[in-house]
């Protein structure tokens, strides 16, 4: 998993765009890491961002030692969120209650960052089977360079 989040880091900076990982432990068991590209100039704002929403929202989000293993820190079934910006910086919250299920999508879509706060939900990012198959074709093309398995 390190060699593609690595792979993707390489490649958006080639873009000029740093890439944020999160992703959850929370009302389900599946594991998805979303890795979310945005714009260079807005590096130095998403941890702060990061912090100001999480506590606009009452979350107690932690920084954890950059070079910790989320499993060091957080046992198996564990409810979590979890987020890894391109630095190495790592920032944790442990899940006790409610969470806001959108909580990383909130984050990065606000203004401070990509200002498309009506990408919050996912469900108004749907696209058609023709506009994805082509999006992900040409995305699949741009990232050859960096494609580690090939």
């Amino acid at each position: 998993m390190e060699s593609f989040k690595m792979a993707l880091c390489k490649f958006y900076k080639s873009c000029q765009k740093t890439v944020v990982f999160f992703e959850r432990n929370y009302k389900s068991q599946h594991l998805q890491i979303q890795a979310i590209p945005v714009p260079i100039e807005k590096r130095g704002s998403i941890k702060q961002t990061f912090f100001e929403v999480a506590d606009s929202q009452n979350i107690l989000l932690d920084q954890i030692p950059s070079n910790s293993n989320l499993s060091q820190i957080v046992k198996r079934g564990t409810p979590y969120f979890y987020v890894e910006l391109a630095d190495g910086e790592k920032l944790l919250h442990r899940i006790r209650g409610q969470f806001p299920i959108q909580f990383g999508r909130d984050v990065l879509a606000s203004t401070k960052l990509l200002n498309i706060p009506d990408k919050v939900d996912w469900r108004t990012c749907v696209l058609g089977k023709e506009q994805e198959t082509l999006l992900a074709a040409e995305f699949r093309k741009a990232f050859k360079p960096f494609d580690f398995t090939l």
